[in-house]
């Protein structure tokens, strides 16, 4: 799930509480709120300008960064939406897992996942959601969450040598960090955050 996503989500459990269309699983007016001043409106019918005519998907998305921050803040519709958005990350993960080779999956701190994009900078609102989703709903036994230390650009500069059969020393180690791992029933971090 990305940032726009979770700005979404949010926007759109504000809308159907304000219209009495569903229950949200937690008070919205502190979201609801944070909706009006990012936006810079005052009612429902204001928003539509950016969504519709004036829509940057950018703008949008930024929303997210501040839900972290209400988030932490203590308010549980903002750390329901995280939760619900890390669940969808393990689900996303996992639709793939059992199509990887044992080769990844059975590998030392089971199946790396290279985590790239700023969503990951919210791991410890997302955390829950993801274990949660992997001890309930699948059989992934050990997996590791990782994030780049190098620039992609050295990954490309690897695999351009090896297609012109050109030696280079590499310690594939020294371009990422495990910021977490997982395994069934045992987890830990070692950063907490990215």
């Amino acid at each position: 799930m990305k940032p726009w996503n979770i700005s979404h989500r949010a926007v759109k459990y504000c809308f159907d509480d304000l219209d009495n269309f569903e229950n949200p699983p937690f008070p919205t007016d502190r979201v609801w709120n944070l909706v009006k001043e990012h936006f810079k409106i005052n009612t429902q019918a204001d928003i539509l300008d950016s969504f519709y005519q004036n829509f940057d998907k950018a703008f949008i998305a930024s929303l997210c960064k501040k839900l972290a921050v209400l988030a932490r803040d203590g308010d549980e519709l903002s750390q329901s939406i995280f939760k619900e958005a890390g669940t969808h990350l393990a689900r996303s993960i996992c639709a793939v897992y059992s199509k990887a080779s044992p080769e990844l999956t059975e590998r030392e701190g089971g199946i790396h996942i290279l985590c790239v994009g700023s969503v990951w900078l919210s791991w410890d609102l997302l955390m829950s959601g993801f274990i949660n989703w992997l001890d309930n709903n699948t059989i992934v036994e050990k997996m590791s969450l990782m994030r780049l230390k190098t620039e992609m650009g050295v990954g490309a500069a690897l695999m351009a040598a090896d297609r012109l059969n050109l030696h280079l020393e590499r310690d594939y180690f020294r371009n990422y960090t495990v910021f977490y791992q997982y395994r069934r029933g045992v987890s830990s971090t070692n950063n907490g955050s990215i």
